[in-house]
């Protein structure tokens, strides 16, 4: 996640087309993009000096670990 991060520091990510963004993976060799304005952290949904609002344990999953190729 720090190496996304810090590829992405100065990249107007929310403006660029998705090749770029592509590009800038591939060139520093990150196999998965993290948004740095939403990280997968419980501070992204929640203030964790606060209480818990949610009934279940929040569990960060990307498309691909959910989601059948071809809708199988």
């Amino acid at each position: 996640m720090l190496r996304c991060r810090e590829a992405f520091q100065t990249f107007a990510y929310e403006q660029a087309p998705p090749q770029a963004i592509q590009e800038v993976l591939v060139d520093n060799e990150i196999e998965n993009f993290v948004d740095n304005e939403f990280p997968p952290t419980m501070a992204s949904i929640y203030n964790p000096d606060e209480h818990f609002p949610f009934e279940e344990e929040i569990i960060w999953k990307r498309a691909k670990e959910f989601l059948m190729p071809n809708g199988q």
